[in-house]
C-alpha cells in the first residue's frame, strides 16, 4: 500500500445554483492520487447546502456530524466572499 502516500483529499463547494428561489451548493470531496506511476482524480458529491429562510444540509450517501456541518457552511460563507455577496 505504499501507492496511498500520494493520496490526498480536498473539499470543495460549487457555485452556487438557484432553484425555486433557492440557493443549492453542491460539496465534493476530491480525491486525488498522484506519485511517480499514478495519477487520477475522483469526485464524491457527499452533500447539497440548501440556503432558504434556514440553512439545510442534505447528505447524499453518507451522515454528516454536526461539526462537519458547520465546515460545510463555512467554506460556502467563504466562497461568497469571494464571489462578492
Amino acid at each position: 500500500m505504499e501507492f496511498l502516500k500520494g493520496l490526498k483529499e480536498e473539499i470543495q463547494v460549487s457555485q452556487p445554483l438557484k432553484v425555486e428561489g433557492r440557493t443549492v451548493h453542491v460539496v465534493v470531496r476530491i480525491h486525488t492520487l498522484e506519485d511517480s506511476e499514478y495519477f487520477f482524480k475522483r469526485l464524491n458529491p457527499f452533500c447539497l447546502a440548501v440556503e432558504d429562510c434556514e440553512r439545510y444540509i442534505i447528505p447524499i450517501g453518507e451522515d454528516l456530524s454536526r461539526e462537519e456541518a458547520e465546515d460545510v457552511w463555512e467554506l460556502v460563507e467563504n466562497l461568497e466572499e469571494g464571489l462578492g455577496k
